[in-house]
């Protein structure tokens, strides 16, 4: 593994177990077993090395998941649900079936979001990303007859989005309910709805 690799790895396994507050760079240098000069060699600080795990562990997953939506084999439905699915895939890191874990990241996530106006800006970006890609579908979707020409675009869109984002907070709220079916079935009863 890579010296930077593993400050990551190491960063955001520590930033799991005990908050972004609660892990010094101390801490993770020490953990790496790395001196002060090979760590710094890397990041220049904790808020860089916050913003990579950020891009690493919390959007990588999204970005690999935009050409499934310019695929037209998939139907409307299909695209709306990789969407939902994105959010929380998290195979590669050990944590989708851990529910304690789960909830520390994405509560690790709004924590460093709230301290990092960078990360805030690069997080807006990113949901009008998702946004862009979803509307495309939309309208794609309408000009294919899948959907409805007299549905509003752009409410359906913030209608999906916000349902995705209010699960999530619902999710954060209550206690042992599994999130990636909670999304789909929430996700699902307003497509239901509305189309």
């Amino acid at each position: 593994m890579e010296v930077k690799e593993m400050i990551l790895e190491t960063a955001f396994e520590s930033f799991l177990e005990s908050g972004i507050d609660g892990v010094s760079l101390n801490t993770i240098i020490k953990r790496t077993g790395l001196t002060k000069g090979a760590f710094y060699y890397h990041f220049k600080d904790k808020n860089e090395l916050i913003e990579e795990i950020v891009s690493r562990y919390f959007y990588g997953s999204l970005d690999s998941h935009y050409e499934i939506l310019d695929n037209e084999a998939n139907s409307f439905y299909e695209k709306i649900m990789t969407i939902v699915d994105t959010f929380f895939d998290l195979d590669e890191f050990g944590i989708v079936n851990d529910y304690d874990k789960l909830k520390s990241y994405q509560m690790l996530l709004i924590n460093m979001l709230m301290k990092n106006e960078s990360l805030r800006k690069k997080n807006t970006e990113r949901l009008s990303k998702v946004r862009k890609e979803l509307l495309k579908a939309v309208v794609n979707s309408q000009l294919e007859g899948a959907l409805s020409e007299k549905i509003d675009v752009e409410k359906f869109v913030d209608v999906i989005m916000s349902t995705v984002l209010g699960s999530i907070n619902q999710w954060l709220l209550t206690d042992h309910v599994d999130l990636k079916p909670l999304l789909r079935n929430n996700v699902d009863a307003v497509f239901k709805l509305i189309v």
